[in-house]
């Protein structure tokens, strides 16, 4: 599943393109966790030619990221796995905030389970929505006869979360459309390590958390029935 990632900027003070000068100050950055690793690399590779320049990039979720830093502004950027919506662009206004966006990048949401987990290697999208919609099925078996009769242990992003939105919009058919009986986190590396500490459980996040971690959980193949 693909989603494009985006950065929604502030306008900010300071030197004009092709203007000389060197730069100092801070920089801070808040938002999407799967944006995360991209904007923490781009920092790094930034501050190499800009040693006095302090960049601090959170992972707080891409909704989380917009209400209670960007659009109050006490960031200059906003990382989202997903566009502004409607209110978050009216909390700006009401903020005196200016922004505008651009996409930096495609990533792929990414479906996972535990090592030990040999029946659901491949799973269609009516049974993610099994799995994941808000009366949720309880027991592996629930989905089909054969699976283990054990309860279906549940990691994914949080309702802050643009993977979250994309999530539900994707393979509910609705945006927010989930079940309550999971864990939810805004550190996808929670989600690896929750996944890999149960046999039943299954997990979703950006793939960019399961390339760094291929050994310590299987991506599940995805049928599209349509």
């Amino acid at each position: 599943m693909l989603d494009d990632l985006n950065s929604t900027i502030s306008e900010a003070g300071g030197p004009a393109p092709g203007e000389e000068g060197e730069l100092s100050g801070e920089i801070n950055i808040a938002g999407s966790s799967t944006v995360f690793p991209v904007a923490e690399a781009l920092a790094e590779e930034f501050q190499k030619d800009h040693s006095d320049v302090s960049i601090s990039v959170q992972s707080t979720g891409s909704g989380g990221g917009f209400s209670n830093f960007f659009c109050p502004g006490k960031t200059a950027f906003n990382n989202a796995s997903r566009p502004m919506k409607e209110e978050e662009k009216d909390l700006c206004r009401e903020n005196d905030v200016e922004w505008f966006e651009m996409n930096v990048a495609t990533d792929a949401l990414t479906v996972v389970v535990n090592n030990d987990n040999d029946w659901a290697q491949c799973l269609t999208v009516s049974e993610l929505e099994q799995i994941w919609k808000p009366d949720a099925a309880e027991t592996w078996s629930d989905i089909h006869d054969g699976w283990p009769d054990e309860e279906i242990e549940r990691h994914g992003a949080a309702e802050t979360s643009g993977t979250f939105d994309y999530f539900t919009e994707t393979i509910m058919g609705e945006e927010g459309r989930h079940t309550s009986d999971y864990s939810p986190t805004e550190q996808d590396n929670l989600i690896v390590q929750g996944v890999q500490g149960s046999q039943y459980a299954i997990g979703y996040f950006g793939f960019a958390y399961y390339s760094s971690n291929p050994d310590q959980v299987t991506a599940v193949a995805i049928e599209d029935e349509s």
